[in-house]
């Protein structure tokens, strides 16, 4: 347990706008920062992050804290992590002491322990066995520190290993819940070479099992999807790697397990692997969180070329820097590196944008649809990278390969801008129909009503639970997104009678990064005009989003009881308007400054 005041200590001395920063680029939107939430699949800034206030809110998904629960969520780590970090970061001396906190389920903390259990005991097993072509494959494909670092195992019979887990003290349901065996007991490991897959913790969550029979026409075979295991969320290496990306300033992206291993072996260990061409969105966000740029080393075939196409743009959408690595047609990384190291290195160190890759692989080009095509997708990547220098560098080289002239290629270039500027303008002529750029008090609809102690159960029945699930509500005060739990502890501390406030936004906008400031505004004008201290008033609020325009339920009561009543009249309902419009106008004109990046 931290005593509190260590806490209080560190997030004294610690800015969040400095913590946030070193981590995701922050942009100044009025008194607070916003940036593009790095908890869920964001593409407008929905975050907001209070220097005043020292907090953090997400009003989409809802995550929300301080200093510390952001470099907490953001790492995947324990609270005495995340408070060791943020404390080194200030200054402020910290040592974790104890058992590590412990943040998982039983049911998932028993998954953990079995498969680390099946683990070993492929391990033990690999190094055991007498199979001679087994172990003539292993020795061909990885060195001895290989099989050591990767865990590398292997496991003959499903009955032994079943017996070896029961002797362990594994319950049937746990078992059975791992995946690891059908429901006739044989396992999908017998007989096979074993890699563990670990999670961003390092917890292992399932396997990867490969034949090592010339005559097996299945090569691989994964883990069934479990309560652990989610093949979209896993990066192979990940947990190995993540330090040593930070250090160097570069994550190698490959697809294969064996590519990873062999580009470890060779000294490069910021390597992750996909584990085929997809890249699913955990995975883009698993990159995120590394803050480093990314090199595309996928295979030289036709699917992996087509993947790093796709992938190029889909990690630049995401924020981060992107190169690509060009391995030799038909080539993967694991094959070019036993091969050709030499060739290896140089192409990975040659890595460069998106047009350089497509240089590098031109195909063949008899006909002018093939010309045509080839050299309109490099312009459109070109226009990708918005830089007026690269595209007369490139005009003259995407020529030279395909016999167009400069002038011919500018033009092209010219229509393609033509045509995405006409879109862009029709989309923001649709958007422009329902956009309000300054507010008046008219379309803020304010209703009023006193209510007696809350019933916590309605209230969560009608203003939560039902729409939380859908994403299409969200609950906070004035420090931090709220959980069910945290509603369900104020409405049991709330005393006296509650003045609920119901905030209608006449518009069609997201305004979920508004919602903070607007309750803020209420808040504080109901101060003002109803003579309450705004340090005894306290609220909860609930953003809804299920209706035909934006809502906000803000319920405030006092602390200490200093009114009796409420005195509802009208003059409240004009200076809520008022004060609401201004502050709406206000943020959403307010010139943007961009942070600085602390890396």
């Amino acid at each position: 347990m931290i005593p509190q005041d260590k806490v209080q200590e560190i997030l004294n001395k610690a800015d969040i706008v400095d913590v946030i920063s070193s981590y995701i680029p922050l942009t100044q939107k009025g008194k607070n920062f916003v940036c593009v939430c790095p908890f869920h699949d964001d593409s407008r800034p929905s975050m907001s992050v209070s220097q005043d206030k020292q907090i953090f809110k997400c009003f989409s998904c809802g995550a929300g804290g301080n200093a510390i629960t952001f470099v907490q969520k953001y790492n995947n780590i324990s609270f005495q992590e995340a408070c060791k970090i943020v404390a080194d970061k200030v200054g402020v001396n910290f040592e974790i002491r104890g058992p590590r906190q412990q943040t998982y389920s039983k049911d998932v903390v028993d998954q953990h322990a079995l498969l680390k259990d099946v683990k070993e005991y492929a391990v033990n097993e690999l190094a055991a066995s007498t199979n001679e072509d087994l172990k003539s494959y292993v020795a061909s494909r990885f060195d001895t520190e290989s099989v050591k670092s990767f865990y590398i195992g292997y496991v003959g019979d499903s009955q032994a290993l079943l017996r070896f887990l029961q002797a362990k003290g594994h319950s049937e349901e746990a078992i059975a819940q791992s995946n690891v065996f059908n429901v006739e007991g044989r396992s999908f490991l017998q007989d096979r070479i074993i890699f563990p897959l670990n999670d961003t913790k390092g917890n292992t969550v399932g396997f990867s099992a490969r034949t090592y029979k010339v005559n097996d026409n299945i090569k691989y075979i994964n883990s069934a999807e479990s309560e652990v295991f989610k093949k979209g969320s896993i990066l192979f290496n990940y947990d190995r790697a993540f330090q040593v990306a930070r250090q160097s300033k570069e994550v190698i992206v490959v697809e294969g397990y064996m590519d990873a291993i062999k580009l470890a072996k060779v000294g490069h260990e910021n390597v992750v692997a996909l584990m085929g061409t997809a890249m699913a969105k955990d995975q883009v966000y698993a990159l995120k969180r590394m803050n480093v740029p990314v090199n595309l080393c996928l295979d030289g075939d036709a699917p992996g070329k087509e993947a790093a196409l796709k992938h190029y743009w889909t990690l630049k959408d995401a924020g981060l820097d992107v190169k690509m690595t060009a391995l030799p047609l038909g080539m993967d990384p694991d094959e070019l590196i036993n091969k050709q190291p030499e060739v290896f290195e140089q192409e990975l160190q040659r890595a460069s944008n998106i047009i350089d890759f497509r240089l590098a692989d031109v195909p063949t080009l008899e006909d002018f649809e093939i010309k045509h095509t080839w050299a309109i997708n490099c312009l459109k990547d070109l226009k990708g990278l918005d830089n007026p220098l690269a595209e007369d560098h490139y005009f003259a080289l995407i020529g030279d390969k395909v016999g167009f002239s400069k002038e011919a290629l500018q033009r092209s270039y010219a229509q393609l801008q033509a045509v995405e500027k006409e879109a862009t303008v029709k989309v923001q002529k649709q958007q422009s129909k329902n956009r309000i750029t300054r507010w008046s008090p008219k379309q803020v609809k304010i209703n009023l009503a006193v209510k007696d102690k809350m019933n916590y159960r309605q209230e969560l029945q009608k203003n939560f639970d039902r729409l939380k699930g859908d994403e299409k509500v969200v609950a906070f005060n004035a420090r931090q997104i709220c959980d069910r739990k945290d509603v369900m502890s104020q409405y049991l501390d709330q005393k006296g009678k509650v003045l609920e406030t119901t905030i209608t936004l006449t518009t069609n906008d997201d305004v979920t990064c508004l919602a903070q400031g607007i309750a803020e505004t209420a808040a504080m004008q109901i101060s003002k005009e109803l003579s309450i201290p705004k340090s005894n008033l306290e609220y909860i609020a609930f953003l809804h989003k299920d209706t035909k325009f934006p809502h906000i339920h803000l319920q405030c009561y006092q602390k200490e009881t200093f009114k009796d009543n409420y005195e509802l009249s009208t003059k409240l309902v004009e200076s809520l308007q008022n004060e609401i419009s201004k502050e709406i106008t206000k943020t959403i004109t307010q010139p943007q400054v961009v942070a600085s990046v602390k890396i």
